[in-house]
């Protein structure tokens, strides 16, 4: 099968644009860098937006092409990780739970949801009614399925990169804003975390999924780590990191001690206005 040609960019570091870094680890193609300015780790490299619409780079297909690379380097363990994968859902997460836990003591109040990388929004429609969704989502294929499920509810979804369609949105127009599985692809993350706070309502609440770039997993398998996905994945994020970026965009974070438990591979956090 012929491969579709990556057309990357280079960037400074995400979190406070500092050129200098020094190399963390190193692939075939791409390498993994940490910061000399604030010790963030990310890729210097990022594809371009077209990649991820359709084809090879849409989430749908990257994710499949991903599980068979990792099979061809660690067949063994792979294989037993997805053999073994229902153990995850006795402690799975889910970004309805915190939306939830936010807004407990609300009852019928009308609440706009905009979820980025909303993928086909499936998880989405099983909220309460209060809820109306809206999506940002770069697969084109993603994004269709998404809309159509979302204007059922009175919302709709953007086919667009992030930083131009949060433009789109009027000031303090959201109640949430979920991320899952989201920002650790995005080549500006602190633009995007700006943008939404500028559309959050002051009383709203981010939810956040990213991988734990300070789990134990990470430190024993090293550059063979599950959350290194090349050129898919762009920053890496520890709690602190995650912490100081969402300051930086104006945003307290609360990070529980199970949201950033050393043993897991991905970490949550809740942010609210500042």
């Amino acid at each position: 099968m012929k491969h579709q040609k990556i057309n990357l960019h280079q960037r400074s570091c995400p979190s406070c644009g500092n050129a200098s870094h020094q190399e963390k680890y190193k692939s075939k193609d791409y390498a993994v860098v940490k910061c000399d300015g604030c010790d963030f780790v990310y890729l210097p490299v990022a594809a371009e937006f077209e990649h991820y619409v359709e084809g090879e780079g849409a989430w749908q297909n990257a994710r499949g092409a991903n599980t068979v690379l990792r099979l061809s380097k660690m067949p063994l363990r792979t294989r037993f990780s997805l053999a073994t994968r229902f153990r995850t859902k006795f402690r799975k997460k889910s970004p309805v739970q915190f939306l939830h836990r936010h807004f407990s003591d609300i009852a019928h109040q009308r609440i706009e949801l905009l979820d980025i990388g909303c993928g086909n929004g499936g998880y989405l429609m099983s909220l309460d009614e209060k809820f109306v969704p809206f999506g940002i989502e770069i697969s084109k294929g993603l994004a269709q399925q998404a809309h159509e499920s979302f204007s059922s509810r009175g919302g709709s979804v953007m086919n667009a990169p992030t930083t131009q369609a949060l433009h789109q949105f009027a000031p303090h127009s959201m109640g949430a804003i979920v991320m899952r599985s989201y920002l650790e692809h995005e080549a500006q993350p602190l633009e995007v975390l700006k943008g939404c706070a500028s559309i959050l309502k002051k009383d709203g609440v981010v939810v956040i999924k990213v991988p734990n770039y300070a789990s134990v997993n990470r430190m024993f398998m090293g550059a063979n780590w599950c959350g290194f996905r090349f050129p898919d994945h762009v920053n890496y994020f520890t709690p602190q990191s995650l912490t100081a970026m969402a300051a930086l965009a104006g945003f307290r974070t609360d990070q529980r001690f199970t949201d950033t438990l050393p043993t897991s591979d991905n970490m949550w956090a809740a942010l609210t206005l500042a």
